[in-house]
């Protein structure tokens, strides 16, 4: 049996090396994100992600070294993703939202401030996106309106992108 301080040396180093990738994958995320005109929205829900991550492998890590065998640590993941499966299966759109917004972010050309129409049979919407978020992206309207749309709605409807915003002109009768 290993003596306790090895271990505890090796959990140390397992989160130092954790923190200096922390440090360096928000450097480099910082520079992308200025070379590429990210928003400051869409880096912070990035850097979140990779943060998550990197919790969830020092967590792995540390408990391989303190002896957790394989077997229970299979068990307790397993555990953890039925229950969030259950969880996300249960609020489908949520979870179809959310993927939306990752793709936003990685490969879509819309950013904040493009004006979009979103070409639907039923529901034409029109205006200047204000805000991408997790689940929704925040429209402005030609008539100064605000409205939301969920993120999975710009992968499901056809989108032109950068075009006039029309205002709805109310008609005055002039006295002749």
């Amino acid at each position: 049996m290993e003596p306790v301080y090895i271990k505890l040396i090796g959990s140390l180093a397992t989160i130092m090396v954790a923190l200096i990738i922390r440090k360096l994958s928000r450097l480099s995320m910082n520079r992308a994100a200025n070379k590429h005109l990210f928003q400051e929205r869409r880096l912070a829900v990035t850097v979140k992600l990779i943060n998550l991550g990197l919790v969830v492998a020092v967590v792995i890590v540390v408990a391989v070294i303190w002896g957790v065998s394989q077997q229970q640590l299979f068990l307790y993941i397993s555990s953890i993703f039925t229950v969030v499966g259950v969880a996300l299966f249960a609020q489908w759109s949520l979870l179809s939202n959310v993927t939306a917004s990752v793709l936003l972010f990685l490969n879509h050309p819309i950013k904040i401030g493009d004006t979009i129409h979103i070409m639907d049979k039923e529901f034409p919407i029109e205006g200047r996106i204000k805000d991408i978020g997790s689940f929704f992206i925040l429209i402005e309207t030609g008539d100064e309106e605000e409205m939301t749309i969920p993120n999975n709605i710009l992968f499901q409807k056809s989108i032109k992108l950068n075009c006039q915003l029309k205002k709805n002109e109310s008609t005055e009768f002039e006295d002749e």
